[in-house]
């Protein structure tokens, strides 16, 4: 997909035909007014300069590391990212939050998944060995879009 490139000129050009008529919007070029435009049209102009890569970069973001993903990969990550900071793999455990979308009180018609996520995923970890932040981090940049993550310590 090519995306149509306008400089600053194009852009002041474009308010300036949005003004309405008359012999007090018609400024001579150089002059206030026009000084004006283009000074707005340049910010424009930067600004569909970096919409391109601010697409791109969104969309890198949100591409998956892998296919599919399971709660033995979360736990592998998890139990990885404990190893490195020295703990033992018993001090991490990842499992899923179960909801139990029609309890006491529920009726038909309320909402059965999180306004957050779709699925929900217990990190349980011993907060006296393991960084939170980190692990935090590792499974972050690991995590599908629609998981959410609680963590809980043991």
């Amino acid at each position: 997909m090519s995306i149509q490139r306008y400089s600053a000129s194009d852009f002041g050009d474009a308010m300036r035909a949005l003004l309405p008529p008359g012999q007090a919007w018609e400024w001579p070029r150089g002059g206030t007014g026009d000084t004006l435009m283009l000074a707005m049209g340049r910010e424009l102009a930067r600004v569909a300069d970096t919409a391109p890569g601010v697409v791109s970069a969104a969309v890198a973001v949100h591409v998956p590391a892998a296919s599919n993903f399971h709660v033995s990969a979360y736990r592998a990550v998890a139990q990885a990212e404990v190893v490195r900071q020295g703990a033992a793999v018993s001090d991490v455990q990842v499992d899923h939050l179960v909801c139990q979308p029609f309890q006491v009180g529920s009726t038909a018609g309320s909402p059965v998944w999180s306004y957050r996520a779709r699925y929900l995923l217990r990190v349980r970890y011993r907060a006296a060995v393991v960084d939170r932040a980190a692990l935090q981090a590792r499974l972050e940049t690991f995590k599908q879009a629609h998981v959410c993550l609680w963590f809980e310590t043991i």
